[in-house]
């Protein structure tokens, strides 16, 4: 499986040129709470409510650059139904250890993820 790092720093400065700074920095705050909120709910979720929560979290992480919290929320989406409980506990496990991932990248800024 190809490894992708927590953050993809091209596409926030792609979003910092069309619409500034001021505006990714609202993104990245948005992106902070949905992944906290949706990462405490998915647990206690049933699997088809958990896969919809998945698609949500797969656009969140899309949208600053959080490929592989994307990848992985994209695979529980897909497969969350089929997913055996303990395997759906360990993706959300994982989703969660790369949305810190990812938030770490974000907070250390733009000249430490490029």
């Amino acid at each position: 499986m190809t490894e992708f790092p927590p953050l993809d720093p091209a596409v926030l400065d792609e979003l910092r040129t069309h619409v500034g700074a001021a505006v990714v920095a609202r993104v990245i705050e948005q992106f902070s709470l949905d992944v906290a909120q949706r990462l405490a709910k998915m647990p206690t979720l049933a699997p088809a409510q958990m896969s919809r929560e998945a698609h949500g979290l797969k656009g969140s992480a899309l949208e600053v650059g959080a490929t592989a919290l994307s990848k992985a929320a994209h695979r529980l989406e897909r497969e969350a139904v089929a997913m055996s409980a303990d395997a759906r506990k360990d993706a959300i496990d994982e989703l969660g250890r790369l949305a810190q991932a990812a938030l770490d990248a974000l907070a250390a800024g733009p000249s430490k993820t490029a």
